[in-house]
Formats: C-alpha cells, sequence, structure tokens
C-alpha cells in the first residue's frame, strides 16, 4: 500500500477501512500499521485527522489482553500521536471494555447458543 499510484490518498483509508472490517483483514491491517507507521507519518502528517482516527477503527474488535498489549508497546514506541492522541486512549478503554465484557459474559453466550443449536 505504499505505491501512491495504486491507492491515491484520498483514497487511501477508505480502502483500509474496507479491508480491517473483515475478521480477516483486521489482524493484516493492524500489523501493516505497526510495520508501516514511519511511512504512514511521514506521508500523512500526524496531524492528518484520518491517520489519528484509523487506530480505533482497526482496534475495535480486539478484546484480548495481547491484542491490549500490543496496542500499549505499539503506543509507546510512538508516543507522540498527534491529531490521534485522544483516540488512542479511546481505542485503548475500548480494548479493555471489550475485555471486561468477555470475561463477564463468554460462557453465558456460549451456553445460549449451544443451547439454541441443539434445539434447531
Amino acid at each position: 500500500m505504499q505505491n501512491e499510484s495504486i491507492v491515491r490518498s484520498q483514497d487511501y483509508w477508505t480502502v483500509m477501512g474496507y479491508i480491517s472490517t473483515n475478521t480477516a483483514g483486521t489482524s493484516l491491517v493492524w500489523d501493516w500499521v505497526r510495520a508501516n507507521w514511519e511511512y504512514l507519518v511521514e506521508r500523512f502528517t500526524l496531524n492528518n485527522r484520518y491517520l489519528g482516527s484509523f487506530i480505533p477503527t482497526i482496534t475495535s474488535s480486539f478484546a484480548t489482553q495481547e491484542r491490549l498489549t500490543e496496542m500499549q508497546e505499539f503506543f509507546a514506541l510512538y508516543p507522540d500521536a498527534g491529531a490521534g492522541t485522544a483516540n488512542r486512549a479511546k481505542a485503548l478503554e475500548t480494548v479493555e471494555n471489550n475485555i471486561r465484557w468477555l470475561a463477564s459474559y463468554k460462557t453465558t453466550v456460549e451456553t445460549w447458543i449451544a443451547a439454541q443449536a441443539s434445539t434447531a
């Protein structure tokens, strides 16, 4: 995604967003963004509102301590977030809430699904 003749700057976030909405695409985009953060900052700048709001977009479905740790390590490696400062905090809060929700309700949901499947 670094070839600007393939994906124009004005279309970049739309394309990345569509890829990240797929369950397989989420990990691909998250890994790519982390590996190419310096390129993204150079291409769009830290003050770009789309770059700033993209992290919560791709991490909103994360619900494991491993993913939360990846996010924390990434933010520690690149502490200057520019326009994305508040969005980083929002992303961390969302993942923490997802982890708590799973801890509270995973067994209940699994039990309900199993009961529904057995009556179908």
